[in-house]
């Protein structure tokens, strides 16, 4: 699994502005206040805690990934793909 400060670099590189990784804790994501804030809290949080979950998704991985969907794409490839919508949040 790629690393999230790995992933904002892909997407820099491909629309040449930069973005960041800003991490959030458990606790600060479940009081963002939307619906379902505290759910999603508790799963971004079991996916940090489990190294299992993020081994077995490995885009490489022969049970995953590739395997599962050849046409999946790599962070940089969808970051091009999609570099005119990341320009307009950037």
């Amino acid at each position: 699994v790629l690393p999230a400060a790995d992933m904002m670099a892909a997407i820099s590189k491909a629309v040449g502005k930069p973005f960041k990784y800003v991490p959030v804790t458990r606790d600060a994501y479940a009081g963002f206040g939307f619906p379902g804030a505290d759910d999603l809290a508790n799963m971004f949080d079991f996916f940090k805690k489990s190294p299992d979950f993020t081994k077995n998704r490995d885009v490489n991985s022969p049970m995953g990934g590739k395997a599962l969907h050849p046409g999946i794409k790599s962070v940089a490839e969808w970051a091009e793909a999609n570099k005119e919508a990341l320009l307009k949040i950037a």
